[in-house]
């Protein structure tokens, strides 16, 4: 009995670290300030903020930033996004780096987007594809914050699907560009780390 109970719990540790070792590495639309403030920011305080959860950088040479099917904007060949680090695709970089000071720009500022303005009514799909033209990652969102409040990802590893549970309104007016997110939990990125040394610690104890 106590062989099998350790058998089981070898197997749960080995079921929890398959998709850490195998998963592909990712960048995440992190965050969108799709409804700036009134004015002349309207427009141009539009952005998006990326993440690379990866424990790598991610060379973002010839991807491509998509909005409802229209490519706003092609990274060039310097854009490096570093690992567990975030970067801006703005629509006016000289716009944001004097509303928020911060961003360097080709380094984790980018920009300018094109024509086609973030919508605040509806449901619009914004997407990342790498230069093999593969979907990254993609978010369907609609307007559900106040004038000037970003719309932030919760978990970074959970849906990202923003007309959903796993993204909220920022906290903070003007959002939380180039850093953590506001409303960040990491509860479901965290939970099959917590998963595998509860299984160990019963292990040891079989």
């Amino acid at each position: 009995m106590v062989i099998r109970l350790r058998w089981m719990a070898t197997l749960v540790v080995l079921f929890l670290m398959v998709p850490v070792v195998s998963a592909s590495p990712r960048v995440i639309i992190n965050e969108i300030m799709y409804n700036p403030a009134d004015g002349n920011s309207d427009y141009s305080g539009e952005w998006l903020e990326l993440y690379n959860p990866n424990d790598f950088p991610i060379n973002l040479s010839n991807w491509v930033v998509e909005y409802d099917g229209h490519q706003e904007f092609l990274f060039p060949s310097n854009a490096i996004l570093p690992e567990r680090g975030y970067l801006i695709v703005s629509r006016d970089t000289v716009w944001f780096q004097e509303t928020y000071g911060i961003g360097n720009l080709g380094d984790d500022l980018f920009g300018n987007l094109s024509s086609y303005r973030f919508s605040n009514t509806g449901t619009h799909w914004i997407a990342i594809r790498n230069n093999e033209n593969t979907v990254i990652d993609n978010v369907t969102y609609s307007n559900r914050c106040p004038e000037n409040y970003t719309i932030e990802k919760i978990d970074d590893l959970g849906s990202s699907d923003a007309t959903g549970d796993n993204w909220a309104c920022s906290l903070e007016n003007g959002g939380t560009p180039l850093r953590q997110n506001s409303v960040y939990v990491p509860f479901l990125s965290g939970l099959p780390v917590i998963l595998v040394i509860v299984a160990l610690l019963l292990a040891r104890r079989w």
